[in-house]
This record gives C-alpha cells, sequence and structure tokens, in this order.
C-alpha cells in the first residue's frame, strides 16, 4: 500500500503552517509563552451573540 501524495502534501503543509504560527505567537501556548498572558477573548459575532444570549435568558 502507498499513502496517497495529496493526503502526504497536506500533512507537510499542515506541520510547517504550525510551526510558523508557533514562531509568530498566533497559537494560544506560544502566545502565553511570548506575552505571559492568556490570550484575549474577542468580542462574538452575530450567531455567537445570539446563542449565549439564549442560553443566558
Amino acid at each position: 500500500m502507498t499513502k496517497n501524495p495529496l493526503l502526504v502534501l497536506w500533512d507537510d503543509l499542515n506541520k510547517s503552517a504550525l510551526a510558523y504560527w508557533r514562531e509568530l505567537g498566533l497559537t494560544p501556548s506560544s502566545y502565553k509563552k511570548m506575552t505571559g498572558d492568556a490570550p484575549k477573548n474577542e468580542k462574538h459575532g452575530g450567531l455567537a451573540a445570539a446563542l449565549m444570549s439564549i442560553e443566558s435568558g
């Protein structure tokens, strides 16, 4: 059996992208290591805000 070359390429690209994200502090753990703070939560958009209002109300 051989692996599909497209899946191998996809996996390689994901690994290299994750390495870049870690270097730039774009993952939650790397952001915390760089700044010492937890990532800030952004305001929720329309659907998320609507669902949260349903849950709390």
